[in-house]
């Protein structure tokens, strides 16, 4: 399957030329462009400063790069694409002769293979977007780690049959307009890998496809504060995600996890752990206060189980962690219950929501107001178009009451991806408001009528790129410690040892190697939803 790409990027960039840095971020007009070719080497892309722009040149590059420079808000450091339509790869091979810690770069510490590129501790308002990451492979690697960094953009990028896609730690971390998919250890060994790793900090993720994942998790959190939004989730290998205890920028004790799910579809296809959509699950020994999860209008479609098996969109771990679960305005097909709780006589744990449509049959305790159908009445759900049809019975039921409404909406599927459009309502249940139209917005702004259709020609799949048969990708050995058709088994047995995301010499946090490994700085707290909505900086 091709992903559509046609974005207007080109009649973004006639209109802004060479200011659309300043478009984007108010970056002067002094302020050095710099130029990348696959001739050049990693110094010129790591020299960028406050205000600077860096294009890079189509073609595959096979260097490390480390990012260690900061912007301020108001004149960031961009890195981008110099072709959005012919983005840069960096292909680093990925068999065991060629680890991303036996590629050429200037970063040489002992956790140099843990990132093809790097944003180390001092990296700050940096902003990288058309960047291919693929084939990023060696222990506990990814195509883009940050390592305890200030905030970091990634917009418009391929991460690809990488050890994980995406890992680290950021102030705020934002991804948008991004895809995930393959990623997962084939040869490399160790803790489980994701498409997505985030060790803590603030994580915000719009706009973007995460699918497929060649082991574990579409997304394996530990963020303080998660917003997801408008995003499409499909086909994980272990189940679809979790929020786990943070590890790094936590913000002091005591503290509280918080993550919001809103307007998203999410696809459960047959994992290897069936039992579960979504898990709150505390692992270490430094556990939070509680942890808390918001469903708001997401459209998920569950995998139906055999006869006498079940399944939980929340399985609420609350013999490790206090754990709290809203659940408003989502459609929710084929999924057993909307919560499980592993020690339900415990007074550590609550469920809240209303108005939710739900399978006929599905426990739904703790939830009021919800409706029970057999069909959400989707436009053409065979051919993965899940917007409502004129007669769907989720039509007309949210309630508006509340300010966690989306103000737009995912566009439109897996064949055209990571766009969006303003929402037109919040009147329906789900990711997708019925009668919905007008502008198309992708990474670079605005199409044209005309630029939201199919087109051949998309570039974000390589010839080969991916060798499995077709759902291959989800049985990679070992991936799973689960045993077969045992759907009590919850993360711990397949999720990360602890202390084996850190780096080789025993530092995740400071990259001169000190070992610290402690928490440190401070997470952004009591950030209200709005303002995460509202993306920016901040």
């Amino acid at each position: 399957m091709k992903t559509q790409r046609k974005n207007a990027a080109w009649q973004w960039l006639g209109a802004a030329g060479l200011l659309g840095a300043a478009v984007l971020f108010g970056a002067p007009a002094s302020a050095a462009i710099l130029y990348v070719t696959p001739d050049d080497g990693p110094e010129i892309i790591e020299s960028a400063q406050a205000g600077d722009t860096v294009e890079i040149a189509p073609g595959t590059y096979q260097y490390r790069v480390y990012l260690n420079n900061a912007g301020t808000p108001e004149n960031p450091i961009v890195i981008r694409a110099a072709d959005p339509l012919n983005r840069p790869v960096w292909d680093l091979v990925g068999d065991e002769d060629h680890r991303v810690s036996t590629w050429p770069g200037t970063y040489n510490a002992g956790d140099r293979g843990r990132g093809a590129w790097q944003a180390g501790p001092n990296a700050a308002w940096v902003e990288v977007s058309g960047i291919v990451f693929r084939n990023c492979r060696d222990s506990s690697s990814a195509g883009f780690r940050a390592i305890n960094s200030g905030p970091v953009l990634l917009r418009d990028c391929l991460f690809e049959h990488n050890t994980n896609g995406l890992t680290g730690t950021s102030e705020h971390l934002q991804v948008e307009f991004c895809e995930f998919r393959h990623n997962g250890q084939v040869w490399e060994g160790g803790a489980m890998t994701h498409n997505i790793y985030i060790y803590g900090g603030r994580f915000t993720m719009r706009y973007s496809f995460s699918h497929d994942s060649h082991e574990g998790q579409l997304f394996h959190l530990r963020s303080v504060q998660t917003l997801l939004a408008y995003n499409w989730f499909a086909r994980p290998s272990s189940y679809v995600g979790d929020l786990m205890t943070c590890n790094y920028l936590c913000g002091g004790d005591p503290y509280e996890q918080y993550m919001t799910l809103m307007g998203n579809v999410i696809l459960q296809g047959a994992p290897l752990n069936a039992s579960q959509l979504l898990v709150l699950y505390h692992d270490e020994a430094d556990p939070p206060s509680a942890m808390h999860l918001n469903l708001y209008h997401n459209t998920i479609i569950g995998t139906p189980r055999e006869a006498g098996r079940t399944h939980a969109l929340v399985n609420m771990r609350n013999d490790s962690v206090a754990t709290h679960v809203t659940i408003r305005n989502n459609l929710i097909y084929q999924v057993g219950s909307a919560t499980r709780q592993e020690s339900p006589a415990t007074d550590n744990w609550t469920v809240t929501g209303a108005n939710n449509w739900a399978s006929t049959g599905a426990n739904t305790d703790g939830l009021s107001a919800t409706t029970w159908g057999d069909d959400p009445g989707f436009r053409g759900p065979v051919q993965g178009d899940f917007r409502l049809a004129d007669d769907s019975p989720a039509r007309g039921l949210a309630v508006s009451s509340t300010a966690t409404l989306p103000a737009q909406e995912y566009y439109r599927d897996e064949d055209f991806a990571m766009h969006y459009r303003q929402r037109t309502a919040a009147n329906d249940l789900g990711a997708f408001e019925w009668g919905t139209a007008g502008t198309v917005y992708g990474p670079y702004g605005p199409l044209s009528p005309g630029d939201d259709t199919d087109v051949p020609g998309d570039d974000t799949d390589a010839p080969g790129a991916d060798t499995d048969a077709p759902g291959d990708d989800t049985d990679v050995p070992g991936a799973d410690t689960d045993a077969p058709g045992d759907d009590t088994d919850v993360p711990g047995a397949d999720a990360d040892v602890p202390g084996d995301d850190t780096d080789d010499d025993g530092d995740e946090g400071n990259a001169s190697g000190d070992g610290c490994g402690c928490q440190v700085g401070s997470a952004p707290r009591g950030v209200t939803l709005l303002r995460l909505l509202l993306g920016g900086w901040g």
